[in-house]
């Protein structure tokens, strides 16, 4: 009789050890779902940001609309003849604030004249690679763009070019803005100014120039 009794408490004992592990296991498969779906933070300290007008830093794509071009720091227009220009007063991607990005409407930027919602776009960055899903666009005069957009924290990107994206005989005035939310890419961390634990985020604008082109 002793004899039952113990080999019941062994098995007792086993099946809730098991138990136990199995749970563990469980939990651990899941955080590590978790860390692999969560995009791993970059800091701000490893990225290289000694930029200068016309430094190429990253590329621009988007099949279906064909565009595919290097991304250069600046906005003038030299910059704009090597390919996309980030503006010099916007975030870096993976920032929490918006990335500008401009582009000539009858050379690399040509095809978003054929862009529509639900397009995306790729940024290759040598810390990481963004896409970015068009939701929205807008036409205004290049005089009526609020700059200070550029420092919500959004998780957005906006391309865009001089309109209509047709040649025309006198100088455009307007632009037509392309309004992109963020789909995925890696956050960027400022281990800089603060932790290292909260998202970066551009130098406040209060007013800019847009890119001068026609």
């Amino acid at each position: 009789m002793i004899i039952l009794i113990s080999v019941l408490v062994l098995a007792a004992v086993l099946v809730v050890t098991l138990h136990v592990e199995h749970i563990q296991k469980q939990k651990i498969t899941l955080e590590q779902q978790k860390k692999a779906l969560a995009p791993p933070g970059i800091m701000l300290s490893k990225i290289n940001t000694d930029y200068y007008q016309g430094k190429v830093i990253g590329h621009v794509s988007c099949p279906r609309i064909g565009l595919d071009c290097d991304l250069v720091y600046g906005t003038t227009d030299g910059d704009l003849w090597k390919g996309a220009g980030l503006h010099d007063d916007s975030s870096l991607p993976g920032f929490a604030t918006t990335p500008l990005i401009a582009g000539h409407a009858r050379m690399y930027f040509k095809g978003f004249a054929n862009a529509k919602k639900g397009d995306r776009i790729t940024v290759k960055m040598p810390y990481g690679t963004y896409i970015y899903e068009i939701v929205d666009s807008k036409v205004m005069n290049k005089f009526d763009f609020d700059f200070s957009q550029l420092n919500e924290k959004n998780h957005e990107a906006i391309f865009y070019a001089c309109y209509p994206f047709y040649k025309t005989s006198y100088v455009k005035q307007n632009r037509i803005f392309f309004y992109c939310r963020q789909i995925s890419g890696p956050k960027v961390l400022d281990d800089v100014h603060g932790n290292g634990h909260t998202q970066a985020v551009g130098p406040g604008v209060d007013r800019g120039t847009l890119a001068n082109f026609s």
